[in-house]
């Protein structure tokens, strides 16, 4: 195991994989999801925080809520657990008759959401990255969200999020700088997404902001691009300022 993974306990472990999985979450979710009360949740997360492993923030709209997501030194760990998870499922594969693979993979995708992709993209080496393209890939996934949901393209549990996942790998592996990446990103993101990113486009032109030349990491990160994130910088700042656009019906479709 990475030296760094070892120095942290087991519920340490599990915090970081489940913000990992879900992006910027509140303390209060942190603390359900890992069965601890808020208080010893706190302490925990404190500990994370001092070893440079995730990073708090008050909520804008409700000062008294606290989010806490992963800092690049936490995503790397998230990485190496999920290369781990991925190093037993290629076992369990190699041990499979290949008639069976497909079922297997399916039937263990109903339980971790696309599974499969994320299986095939690293069972049968379709991307090839070097290591400094991989960390690019690892820091860049980590902290590029989409407006279906709040997880990260880092797990890519839809299609919007696998198809990202492969734009970002197939520009890292061509030799795109991180700006050509974040840029490309949004873009896609757009196209995906209209009704979200107009209305966003629209704050941004509200506080004098030129759409072309706003910072494409400010927008596709957990505060504008992630569902609740969205929802709460966005439309409801819209809202209470008067414009009522025409809305989208239900949630995006993934």
């Amino acid at each position: 195991m990475n030296g760094e993974a070892v120095e942290l306990s087991c519920s340490e472990l599990f915090a970081v994989n489940l913000m990992g999985r879900k992006g910027v979450v509140s303390m209060t979710e942190l603390a359900n999801e890992c069965a601890r009360t808020l208080s010893g949740m706190t302490v925990a997360v404190r500990r994370l925080e001092a070893k440079g492993y995730v990073k708090r923030a008050r909520g804008e709209g409700d000062r008294r809520k606290v989010y806490v997501g992963l800092d690049k030194n936490g995503r790397r760990i998230y990485q190496h657990l999920l290369n781990g998870e991925m190093e037993v499922i290629i076992t369990m594969m190699d041990s499979v008759e290949p008639a069976q693979q497909q079922s297997f993979l399916r039937a263990l995708g109903k339980a971790v959401g696309s599974l499969e992709n994320k299986f095939l993209a690293r069972y049968f080496d379709i991307i090839r990255l070097t290591p400094q393209q991989q960390e690019l890939v690892a820091d860049l996934a980590g902290s590029i969200y989409r407006p279906c949901c709040n997880n990260p393209t880092s797990f890519p549990d839809c299609n919007h999020g696998i198809a990202l996942l492969g734009l970002i790998e197939l520009m890292a592996a061509n030799g795109y700088s991180r700006e050509e990446i974040l840029t490309a990103s949004l873009q896609f993101n757009a196209f995906w997404f209209p009704q979200h990113y107009l209305k966003t486009a629209l704050v941004f032109h509200l506080r004098g902001n030129d759409w072309n030349k706003v910072d494409p990491k400010e927008v596709l990160g957990f505060r504008y691009s992630s569902a609740s994130g969205w929802r709460e910088q966005v439309d409801a700042k819209l809202q209470k300022e008067g414009y009522l656009l025409p809305g989208q019906k239900g949630s995006p479709s993934c």
